[in-house]
């Protein structure tokens, strides 16, 4: 099996819950970028029609969809001491995907969620962090500032986020767009877009 049809559509919802690919089953004109629409729905929830919107601002969807999208992809550690995380997690198991691990049979004072991996939801993801011109550290930044995302977890999450965008990039680099952001890369291509020219010259060399 090859990289291309691992990184299908088709493929790719045969992971993860069954909403997908009995959808995908079921459906006699199932079109990848449509699967792809519906996850995204899915899991940012607009309010409004952004197709009217030009051009659309990640900045302006809705906060618990961006958390969503940069969670699926970077794995968002919120902040356990401050107390409205267990409302606002749990609405996000709600409404955006996110998935309730365990519930303590005597209270109900917090909950263990998380984002498993989920191919289709990932490119979903993928799509909104770069639909806009918004950086998304800025986003990071304020969210942390905020209080919602853990503070002493900052080193790991800037890492995971450098490498992210850094795939990101790749993938932009190296195919015209609308891009496919599970398509995959090469090492090379990676490497040139996670460094500088000079550095990765003599990454690798």
């Amino acid at each position: 099996m090859s990289l291309g049809e691992v990184s299908h559509v088709s493929f790719m919802i045969k992971f993860g819950r069954p909403l997908f690919w009995s959808r995908w089953d079921v459906s006699a004109q199932s079109e990848p970028s449509t699967m792809v629409a519906f996850a995204h729905r899915k899991l940012i929830r607009p309010n409004v029609d952004w197709s009217q919107v030009h051009p659309p601002m990640l900045s302006k969807r809705p906060k618990k969809g961006m958390v969503a999208a940069l969670s699926t992809r970077i794995l968002l550690d919120f902040s356990s001491t401050r107390e409205s995380t267990p409302k606002f997690e749990m609405s996000l198991v709600e409404r955006h995907m996110r998935i309730a691990y365990s519930v303590p049979q005597h209270h109900r004072e917090y909950y263990r969620c998380g984002s498993p991996s989920e191919p289709i939801l990932a490119e979903a993801a993928a799509q909104e962090m770069n639909s806009s011109s918004t950086p998304v550290a800025e986003l990071l930044r304020d969210y942390i500032n905020e209080g919602l995302i853990d503070q002493d977890a900052r080193g790991d999450l800037v890492a995971r986020l450098l490498l992210t965008l850094a795939y990101d990039k790749a993938i932009q680099d190296s195919t015209p767009g609308p891009w496919d952001y599970s398509r995959g890369v090469t090492v090379e291509a990676f490497l040139r877009a996670l460094f500088s020219e000079k550095y990765a010259v003599e990454v690798l060399n």
